[in-house]
């Protein structure tokens, strides 16, 4: 038997790149470890806002030490021809 549970987030069954993307305002920016991490974040911020009807857009740039810095970004809106 099925039972309906009200009230349950839904980012805790997504885990820690869930919550750290629903934390990610324009402009802020994490370190992660490695390229797999970049990956992993990124989707987790399309999938965040995407879901929620927000258009993002994102960065990454390896560092000196060998982390990478992911970014939520402004996107960039297409201007139409008149």
């Amino acid at each position: 038997m099925y039972e309906v549970e009200k009230n349950v987030p839904m980012s805790s069954f997504y885990g820690k790149w869930a919550l750290i993307a629903s934390d990610m305002a324009v402009g802020d920016s994490v370190v992660v470890a490695d390229s797999k991490e970049v990956k992993s974040l990124k989707q987790a911020l399309h999938h965040h806002y995407q879901t929620r009807g927000i258009s993002i857009k994102t960065g990454a740039q390896q560092q000196a030490d060998g982390t990478y810095r992911v970014w939520r970004l402004k996107p960039v809106r297409k201007h139409s021809k008149n």
